[in-house]
């Protein structure tokens, strides 16, 4: 089983984080994009985490 779904989330959960993040940095919710970007970079797949850290970056920026 891989790590993802033994953590008890799937890839849809982890897509849904990063598209809520995407939706709540176009409204100006910066500090809710990053909590959902953080919780992808921890429970993501490796691109999802990469993903995450590469918006999170963003965000920082």
């Amino acid at each position: 089983m891989p790590e993802v779904a033994s953590a008890g989330v799937d890839d849809s959960d982890v897509a849904t984080k990063l598209e809520l993040a995407q939706a709540y940095e176009e409204m100006g919710d910066r500090e809710g994009a990053r909590e959902l970007l953080q919780e992808v970079a921890q429970e993501g797949s490796s691109q999802q985490q990469e993903l995450a850290r590469t918006r999170l970056a963003a965000l920082d920026a």
